[in-house]
Protein backbone atom coordinates (compact mmCIF):
# COMPACT_ATOMS: atom_id res chain seq x y z
CA UNK A 1 0.00 0.00 0.00
CA UNK A 2 2.86 2.39 0.81
CA UNK A 3 4.54 1.55 -2.50
CA UNK A 4 1.34 2.33 -4.34
CA UNK A 5 1.03 5.65 -2.54
CA UNK A 6 4.61 6.53 -3.48
CA UNK A 7 3.92 5.64 -7.10
CA UNK A 8 0.88 7.92 -7.20
CA UNK A 9 2.82 10.67 -5.42
CA UNK A 10 5.48 10.55 -8.15
CA UNK A 11 2.85 10.52 -10.90
CA UNK A 12 1.08 13.48 -9.28
CA UNK A 13 4.35 15.40 -9.10
CA UNK A 14 5.09 14.78 -12.79
CA UNK A 15 1.55 15.80 -13.72
CA UNK A 16 1.85 18.98 -11.67
CA UNK A 17 5.14 19.83 -13.39
CA UNK A 18 3.57 19.32 -16.83
CA UNK A 19 0.55 21.40 -15.87
CA UNK A 20 2.70 24.25 -14.56
CA UNK A 21 4.89 24.17 -17.69
CA UNK A 22 1.81 24.22 -19.91
CA UNK A 23 0.26 27.09 -17.96
CA UNK A 24 3.47 29.11 -18.25
CA UNK A 25 3.74 28.67 -22.01
CA UNK A 26 0.03 29.36 -22.53
CA UNK A 27 0.23 32.54 -20.46
CA UNK A 28 3.27 33.75 -22.37
CA UNK A 29 1.65 32.93 -25.71
CA UNK A 30 -1.53 34.78 -24.73
CA UNK A 31 0.43 37.84 -23.60
CA UNK A 32 2.48 37.85 -26.80
CA UNK A 33 -0.65 37.44 -28.90
CA UNK A 34 -2.14 40.52 -27.25
CA UNK A 35 1.13 42.42 -27.66
CA UNK A 36 1.32 41.42 -31.32
CA UNK A 37 -2.20 42.68 -31.90
CA UNK A 38 -1.67 45.90 -29.96
CA UNK A 39 1.59 46.83 -31.70
CA UNK A 40 0.72 45.17 -35.02
CA UNK A 41 3.62 42.72 -34.96
CA UNK A 42 2.33 40.01 -37.27
CA UNK A 43 5.25 37.63 -36.71
CA UNK A 44 4.67 37.68 -32.96
CA UNK A 45 0.93 37.22 -33.34
CA UNK A 46 1.40 34.30 -35.73
CA UNK A 47 3.88 32.47 -33.49
CA UNK A 48 1.73 33.00 -30.40
CA UNK A 49 -1.31 31.57 -32.21
CA UNK A 50 0.76 28.61 -33.39
CA UNK A 51 1.91 27.81 -29.86
CA UNK A 52 -1.59 28.16 -28.42
CA UNK A 53 -2.97 25.83 -31.11
CA UNK A 54 -0.19 23.34 -30.34
CA UNK A 55 -1.10 23.45 -26.64
CA UNK A 56 -4.73 22.78 -27.50
CA UNK A 57 -3.78 19.93 -29.82
CA UNK A 58 -1.53 18.09 -27.38
CA UNK A 59 -3.67 18.68 -24.30
CA UNK A 60 -1.74 17.41 -21.31
CA UNK A 61 0.03 14.64 -23.20
CA UNK A 62 3.19 16.64 -23.90
CA UNK A 63 6.12 16.44 -21.52
CA UNK A 64 7.47 19.23 -19.38
CA UNK A 65 10.42 19.43 -21.79
CA UNK A 66 8.06 19.83 -24.78
CA UNK A 67 6.35 22.77 -23.10
CA UNK A 68 9.70 24.29 -22.17
CA UNK A 69 10.85 24.03 -25.80
CA UNK A 70 7.78 25.95 -26.94
CA UNK A 71 8.45 28.60 -24.32
CA UNK A 72 12.04 28.93 -25.55
CA UNK A 73 10.74 29.37 -29.12
CA UNK A 74 8.63 32.28 -27.95
CA UNK A 75 11.46 33.79 -25.92
CA UNK A 76 13.86 33.52 -28.87
CA UNK A 77 11.37 35.31 -31.10
CA UNK A 78 10.97 38.03 -28.49
CA UNK A 79 14.75 38.46 -28.37
CA UNK A 80 14.99 38.58 -32.17
CA UNK A 81 12.32 41.29 -32.23
CA UNK A 82 14.02 43.21 -29.43
CA UNK A 83 11.21 42.75 -26.93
Amino acid sequence: MVEEAEKFKEEDARFTERLEARSAVEKLAYNLLEMGREYEIEQLETKAKEVREWCDAVGLTATKVDYQKKRVELEELMAALGL
